[in-house]
């Protein structure tokens, strides 16, 4: 069985991997990280013969349609979950990412990303100031553009989205869903379990709220956006995304 979770950075895809492979008793897989997959290669990985046990692909820029077109209506050994997030800590969390993860620097796999390092990389304003001051350029565009791949309304059986904040909120029910959306049934009990393992205290050494800009699991909160954004770019950021040529 393949299970594609493709998603925005910064929204819980890792998060979202860990508890889907652990559940299955398995491992996830970075697929071509940092890349837009072209749909030959999901045609050829879903027409192919069925392999035993769960693979667990973790994708990032790929919309869903893409993959589900391949896959046809009913089948059983192939599903995509993705997972979304409020714009707004979305922005937070990816532009403080790109700020200080030094991997990024090595892949410079976007060009605004390289020129966003350029404009950035070396200034000495505080975390709240930057940001804001990041909103207001072209660069920022592209966020809110790979967030509306997750958001677009499309449906397939094979299909499955929920929010981080549902997650975070309610977790043994996103996780029951997802066991019975791919047919693999665990009780309460083993799922809790998983989730207790996967916490944000258990995968980081610290609790939830407690910040480290320097670490991948950054806070692990909802809401904190409103520490960051002004007033003023909240408004533009929710402009941008009623916009439709963006």
């Amino acid at each position: 069985m393949n299970i594609f979770i493709t998603t925005q950075m910064r929204v819980g895809s890792t998060w979202v991997c860990d508890l889907v492979s652990e559940m299955l008793g398995t491992r996830w897989v970075f697929w071509e990280r940092g890349r837009d997959i072209p749909k030959e290669r999901f045609k050829k990985e879903i027409e192919a013969e069925p392999r035993k046990g769960f693979h667990v692909f973790k994708m990032h820029f790929t919309p869903p349609k893409r993959i589900c077109e391949c896959i046809k209506p009913g089948d059983k050994n192939n599903f995509v979950i993705s997972i979304t997030r409020d714009i707004l800590d979305t922005a937070v969390s990816k532009i403080l990412y790109l700020r200080r993860d030094k991997p990024m620097k090595v892949l410079q796999r976007l060009k605004d990303l390289e020129d966003m390092r350029k404009q950035f990389g070396n200034h000495k304003l505080g975390d709240k100031r930057y940001i804001n001051l990041f909103i207001k350029t072209p660069h920022f565009k592209h966020i809110v553009k790979n967030w509306k791949l997750y958001n677009d309304g499309y449906e397939h059986p094979n299909y499955m989205l929920f929010t981080y904040e549902l997650l975070h909120r309610r977790r043994l029910f996103v996780m029951k869903n997802i066991s019975n959306f791919i047919g693999v049934k665990r009780n309460n009990k083993q799922l809790r379990q998983v989730i207790v393992r996967n916490n944000f205290q258990s995968t980081s050494g610290r609790k939830p709220g407690e910040e480290d800009n320097r670490a991948f699991r950054r806070k692990g909160i909802v809401g904190d956006y409103k520490n960051y954004i002004n007033k003023e770019n909240i408004d533009y950021i929710m402009k941008l995304v009623k916009d439709d040529n963006i």
